[in-house]
């Protein structure tokens, strides 16, 4: 008798198409396959959004990094214009302080006699009215 309840059992079995789990399975599968092409059309919409504006950034970056080597060049050329001026400079005084110490060396002699001629006196009195600022106050 156990033989003839296992085949009751099985007579009696709805088929698959009749069970709540396969139209459920149904439902979600077409549920997901309608889902996926709108979902990644967003998610290839946001990433080409973002990538433009990464692309965008770089772009900016690049930008202002050939803007800073052109800065950098050009501050470098001043600061090279800017020594080789001051060594021009320094040449010129140099040249002229030994120019005037030459020209003070062959003048000495013939102001020496000029030089005392003028007296203590008159040389304080001009030190005082050059540095005001170095005369104590009365």
């Amino acid at each position: 008798m156990p033989a003839l309840a296992a085949e009751k059992v099985i007579e009696h079995a709805p088929p698959f198409y009749l069970e709540a789990e396969f139209w459920l399975t149904v439902a979600f599968i077409i549920f997901v396959g309608l889902l996926i092409r709108p979902v990644t059309r967003m998610i290839t919409s946001a990433l080409d959004d973002r990538s433009g504006a990464i692309a965008k950034e770089l772009d900016e970056a690049a930008r202002l990094a050939e803007e800073m080597q052109a800065a950098l060049a050009e501050y470098q050329r001043k600061q090279r214009d800017a020594v080789k001026e001051a060594e021009e400079i320094l040449a010129r005084t140099e040249a002229e302080a030994a120019f005037a110490s030459g020209e003070l060396a062959s003048n000495s002699r013939t102001s020496s006699a000029t030089s005392s001629a003028i007296s203590a006196s008159t040389r304080s009195h001009l030190l005082t009215a050059t540095t005001p600022c170095c005369t104590p106050s009365k």
